[in-house]
């Protein structure tokens, strides 16, 4: 055990990619399911510290880390925004007049409260993310899906890879341009940094599909007879229970949209196309740090999940009309300090 907080088994023993997927769905339950403002400050306090815990040399990590200042600055916006547009409450700070389309109104601290609060949940998922993606390659998430998902799971990586890559080539170009003796005085000098920037995209969207298309990607397996009957029916039943799943949750009913979101996850892992053969050449190792952070990550889980369900503690929490002491279970938030495993094991250090 006293490898897991040694600082040289940061590069011989990582936490592998299925622990960290645990952590992540563990963070993102908050969030999604609530809107008390005492588990969102403590999951996003949770989700901090394990992002700054982690390394940021890579190429990759810097441009997470720019994309996570441009996310927490659009919530600072989404806030004025709510103050703006809904106008109603019992404490009223000022006014706008009626007389202006959209924002005339009362300016009451209710919408200010609930756009903090939907504010606090955005930003805890993006840093969650960011520190996910510093911390996960993306390939191995890949290796990790199922054959019949392979497709998906590719696509989707390369859509991740897109923000650091993009990144990348913008600070490329700034710089070339910088040796060149241009300089950024005004809008009109962007067509310098953003007609290159997509020109370098262009590029490499060609060079992927090229590759991809060589390696058959996208081509239909051979031997496999269609189920298209059975498959239409899937993806409705997948998406009627997703459906239902967001209504349950939006309602603040925490069981019943859990079920729903495991029957839709079901149903459409059933209508994936025919699974393709694969070759695993590097099989997932379970070490000390790996365990630690699985376990912190289920501890989490199961104790939100368990202390919602059984006791019926309660979740949602509402600013209009009237703003009240948000309800707090300390069993849910000891729950939530497992999070906290990949900032005290060093292994996560990636």
């Amino acid at each position: 055990m006293k490898r897991l907080f040694a600082r040289d088994a940061v590069d011989s023993e990582p936490v592998n990619t299925v622990a960290w997927v645990f952590w992540f769905v563990a963070l993102a339950l908050p969030p999604l399911t609530t809107r008390n403002p005492l588990y969102l400050a403590l999951a996003f306090l949770i989700a901090s510290v394990v992002y700054l815990s982690l390394p940021k040399a890579g190429v990759a990590a810097r441009a997470w880390r720019l994309f996570l200042g441009v996310g927490l600055t659009l919530t600072v916006f989404s806030v004025a925004f709510n103050v703006l547009t809904v106008h109603v409450g019992d404490r009223v700070f000022g006014r706008i007049p009626s007389g202006i389309p959209i924002i005339g109104g009362n300016l009451t601290w209710n919408a200010v409260a609930y756009g903090l609060v939907s504010a606090m949940a955005i930003a805890t998922l993006l840093v969650g993310a960011a520190a996910f993606n510093t911390a996960v390659r993306h390939g191995d998430l890949v290796r990790l899906m199922p054959g019949s998902l392979a497709r998906l799971g590719i696509a989707g990586s390369i859509a991740l890879t897109m923000v650091p890559q993009t990144v990348a080539a913008g600070r490329d170009i700034i710089e070339a341009q910088r040796a060149r003796g241009h300089r950024l005085r005004s809008v009109r000098d962007a067509s310098s940094l953003l007609v290159p920037l997509l020109a370098v995209g262009l590029e490499r969207a060609v060079t992927l599909s090229e590759a991809l298309e060589v390696r058959g990607f996208g081509a239909p397996a051979t031997g496999v007879v269609g189920r298209g009957m059975r498959r239409r029916l899937l993806l409705l039943c997948a998406g009627l229970a997703l459906l239902a799943a967001l209504l349950a949750l939006g309602m603040g009913r925490f069981a019943p949209g859990v079920a729903a979101l495991g029957l839709a996850l079901l149903c459409g892992v059933q209508a994936a196309p025919a699974a393709a053969r694969r070759t695993r050449l590097r099989p997932v190792r379970w070490n000390e740090p790996s365990l630690f952070v699985l376990g912190g990550a289920g501890w989490a889980l199961l104790g939100f999940t368990a202390v919602t369900v059984f006791t019926g503690a309660e979740l949602a929490w509402d600013t209009f009309p009237r703003i009240g002491a948000p309800p707090f279970e300390p069993v849910i938030g000891l729950a939530l300090l497992g999070l906290l495993c990949p900032a005290l094991a060093s292994g996560g250090q990636q």
